[in-house]
């Protein structure tokens, strides 16, 4: 380590995982783990401090939209961050040109150069779904590998990552981002390969089933740009999260994974501006030169997230910059979304959960696809799918709400097929109007078709549901048109109609649908977009119209008081979950699909859409454009959900900070009815058990059977059926009650009140620690003393899930100092650090040098909305 860099790891992470540290043998030289994090630091700290203070002021700016994210002029020139190679925006769409149409000129260029895509990570050759979730605990791992899927993203250290911070008052140990990179090292050197873990109170084995020839390629998913890394210092300041994951992934990970006979592999997300792409550029060629790579590209590959609205006007340069390593970009169509919303922060956006206008299937949202199709296809690259979030039920859900499950299923199917149809494009030979698959194939017409999105995302494991993506990414080309008019099969349930089975052919509605997405003709022929005018004049029409026009111009729509509440209800459910070290949580959504719950599985790019969303709401206090209500908690065939008329707003009438507040005061309603219920069921489960081991019933049929009040039918009389209420209040004591949610007596106390009214103390005791909950519940007055002071804050924050990493591992009095920094509130809602009715960060820095409040709370502020320190 030089005298210019001193770099200092946490004593907790240094002393647990210290194993991920020091010095290693990679490709025959000894290389420093914290050397080159420092060195790397150093050389491009300044350059990622100025690349998200330019995000920051351009989500700022009141220069009209349109004018502040217009594309580049085509003279504009871009330097090119390892050849140094100079190119006009006008050059470089050029060499896209060129290469897609074969020409060998000076200025064609195409992904992968130095060394083409490996067959292990190329999507055309393993076609079906990249599996995304974190790698601790490491059953999660291992359920990954053992999944039918083409890759897994492991571990992911970004969106769905392990926690790097231990909740404060929790009983967790481990830093789980840390823990994760262990895992991963562990899982790659072959030093693990099955476990046997506690989960519900039951020992588990898991395995690793598959040879290692048959393992899903592994790719490593890096934290973004904006975010710290508060474990590891480079000269006393906390060192760039991205830059510490790769680090570390490379110097540990490199020669396990070159036994295998395969490269590094990364995710890159986040990326908005060449700039960003820059410094991407610059890690990677660091660390493959230090690797012993004479070309870039050689020993390192990566695919990417364009998920940034702001990246997809320099997209062209982006792929230039990274044209040695770059496999293919993904479409991150929810933080697309939330992009979107915070690019038109001057305005409220439609309703997020409005699918016409804000979905999967808005017009907005197929021409980003397209487009990201097109471009990986010019350059040679593969483009690839987003997620489809929703998962399924396990089939003993105690509301049984399992029978939800063909819905998701179907959606999974519906999801993969539709961007399979997006990325059939077609370069004709002469004229053509439009064409099907079936003149393509039959030669009718000539030219070249390319079959873009083969890969794509998921989030569970399930086999089931893997299965129904992996069906439409996997067919053979000519099989597509036979699935779509495949005869009509329909899951049932109970006698009713639920979804279409994942083998039906198209419904007449989602024909309907994949006609208006321009998909079918009107005969239900598949229609691939036939790709024209290839000039560069001719980008900004590359699908046939305005481009920016087609990527960014939203037009107005609905604006409902129904939505408005479940985008709050989503954000306060996932904020609980952050806050308790849960990245990637599974939450019931009501809302989704009309008349069915479905699990919705949340990261921390739904969190920014709900939470940027309702923020604008809040701000413009905008009319509503429907009548409808705000509604309090009500228990349903499917569990608590907010589906009691209390409030009601008319059609034109604005949704005011009022209306917030009652919507605040409603979900903390539904907090406590949700709660309560979920102790109802513990005790529930409890006295089912109890009964269970009296008559042999399945315990879980008879938790289903109370619930709908039909218990008599299976058992008769039983007196502990009348004890559940009683049952109900000692379990909301043990696992914590409102109004402060924290636990008064501990499980074995509960334990003992209950096996006084039912008996059998071992038996409850044991249902009593498999049903507590995993997460603290005085996380639930956080989460909204958190929400309601961001909305009323007149600054917008991007990436706000970060104000809850900085907070979670506080006590309560720093966790206060530093909301009042960044939100300029008290927790009372009064204004702080204010000039002209403004937030002031002179006042707040002003304060800091006097005294008032701790320089601590100022750097928090800082890191939040990007502020560099000079």
């Amino acid at each position: 380590m030089t005298d210019q860099v001193k770099v200092e790891i946490d004593p907790l992470v240094k002393e647990r995982y210290g194993v991920l540290f020091g010095n290693k043998n990679v490709n025959g030289k000894v290389v420093n783990v914290e050397q080159v994090i420092g060195e790397l630091t150093l050389e491009l700290r300044g350059e990622i401090e100025r690349a998200m203070w330019e995000r920051r002021k351009l989500l700022d700016s009141r220069r009209e939209v349109r004018d502040k994210y217009s594309f580049p002029p085509m003279e504009e020139k871009f330097t090119h961050p390892v050849t140094g190679e100079v190119r006009t925006f006008r050059e470089i769409v050029q060499g896209l040109i060129d290469n897609l149409l074969d020409r060998n000129t000076p200025l064609r260029w195409r992904l992968n150069e130095n060394l083409p895509v490996p067959p292990e990570v190329d999507p055309f050759k393993v076609p079906g779904l990249e599996i995304t979730g974190p790698w601790n605990p490491v059953d999660m791992a291992i359920k990954q590998i053992n999944a039918d899927v083409s890759a897994t993203m492991g571990p992911d250290d970004e969106d769905a990552a392990p926690p790097d911070f231990i909740p404060f008052g929790s009983q967790e140990k481990e830093v789980g981002l840390y823990l994760s990179r262990v895992n991963e090292h562990m899982i790659l050197s072959g030093e693990i390969s099955e476990v046997e873990i506690t989960k519900k109170g039951e020992r588990r084995k898991y395995r690793i089933n598959k040879p290692r020839e048959r393992w899903p390629t592994s790719i490593h998913r890096v934290p973004g740009m904006h975010l710290l890394d508060f474990h590891v210092k480079v000269n006393g300041k906390p060192a760039p999260s991205i830059i510490v994951d790769y680090v570390i992934h490379v110097l540990n990970d490199f020669e396990p994974l070159r036994k295998r006979g395969s490269l590094l592999y990364f995710y890159q997300p986040k990326v908005q501006f060449p700039e960003e792409a820059s410094i991407i550029a610059k890690i990677l060629w660091k660390l493959e030169r230090i690797l012993g790579a004479e070309k870039p590209g050689t020993l390192i590959k990566m695919k990417a997230l364009y998920e940034e609205g702001n990246a997809g006007r320099f997209l062209p340069v982006i792929m230039w910059y990274w044209r040695f390593w770059l496999v293919g970009l993904n479409v991150g169509r929810w933080d697309y979304t939330a992009s979107l919303i915070e690019m038109w922060n001057q305005r409220v956006l439609p309703d997020p959960q409005n699918g016409p206008l804000m979905g999967m299937t808005a017009r907005h949202m197929m021409a980003y696809q397209r487009y990201n199709a097109i471009l990986n296809i010019m350059a040679g690259g593969s483009p690839i799918g987003g997620m489809n979030a929703v998962m399924l039920y396990a089939e003993n859900d105690p509301y049984g709400r399992a029978r939800h499950n063909p819905v998701t299923l179907r959606s999974m199917w519906l999801d993969k097929m539709r961007e399979r149809l997006v990325g059939l494009i077609f370069v004709p030979e002469g004229e053509v109007e439009s064409v099907t698959l079936e003149d393509i194939l039959s030669g009718k017409v000539k030219g070249k078709l390319y079959d873009g999105y083969r890969q794509s995302w998921v989030a569970s494991p399930d086999e089931r549901y893997v299965s129904a993506g992996n069906l439409p990414l996997r067919a053979p080309l000519e099989k597509l048109q036979a699935m779509l008019v495949a005869p009509e099969e329909w899951e049932t349930v109970d006698g009713k109609r639920v979804a279409p089975k994942v083998s039906s052919g198209l419904t007449e509605s989602e024909r309907k649908l994949f006609i208006s997405l321009g998909l079918l003709n009107e005969k239900g022929k598949i229609t691939p977009f036939v790709l024209r005018d290839m000039t560069p004049e001719g980008f900004l029409k590359l699908l046939g119209g305005d481009l920016w026009d087609a990527l960014y111009n939203i037009p107005p729509g609905e604006i409902t008081v129904e939505n408005i509440q479940h985008a709050f209800y989503m954000a306060a459910n996932y904020g609980f979950q952050i806050l308790n070290g849960n990245l990637a949580a599974a939450i019931d959504d009501y809302v989704l699909f009309p008349g069915r719950v479905v699990r919705f599985m949340n990261d921390l790019a739904t969190y920014r859409i709900f939470v940027t969303w309702l923020w604008t709401v809040v701000q413009h206090e905008p009319a509503v454009t429907k009548d409808g209500w705000l509604k309090g908690p009500k228990l349903t065939e499917d569990g608590v959900i907010p589906a009691d008329p209390v409030i009601q707003l008319k059609a034109g009438e604005r949704f005011t900070k009022e209306h917030f507040q009652k919507l605040w005061e409603l979900h903390n309603q539904w907090t406590r009815a949700f709660f309560e219920e979920y102790d109802r069921l513990t005790a529930i489960r409890i006295v089912a058990s109890i009964i269970s081991k009296r008559t042999g019933i399945n315990v879980d049929k008879l938790v289903q059977a109370m619930i709908r009040g039909e218990a008599e039918k299976l058992v008769g009389h039983q007196t502990e059926i009348g004890a559940i209420p009683r049952i109900r209040e000692i379990v909301s004591k043990a696992y914590g009650a409102y109004p402060r949610y924290v636990r008064e007596i501990s499980l074995e106390e509960a334990s003992h009140k209950i096996s006084e009214i039912v008996g059998n103390h071992e038996l409850v005791r044991r249902e009593l620690e498999s049903m507590q909950p995993r997460f603290d519940r005085s996380k639930a007055p956080l989460i909204m003393d958190v929400l309601r002071r961001q909305m009323l804050c007149p600054n917008l924050i991007q990436h706000s899930g970060r104000v809850l990493f900085i907070i979670a591992d506080k006590d309560e009095s720093t966790r206060e100092k530093i909301l009042e920094a960044v939100y300029y509130l008290d927790r009372e809602g009064r204004p702080l650090f204010r000039d002209m009715g403004r937030p002031s960060r002179v006042l707040l820095a002003r304060a800091v040098e006097e005294g008032k409040m701790p320089k601590y709370a100022l750097e928090a502020h800082d890191y939040v909305y990007d502020i560099p320190e000079s």
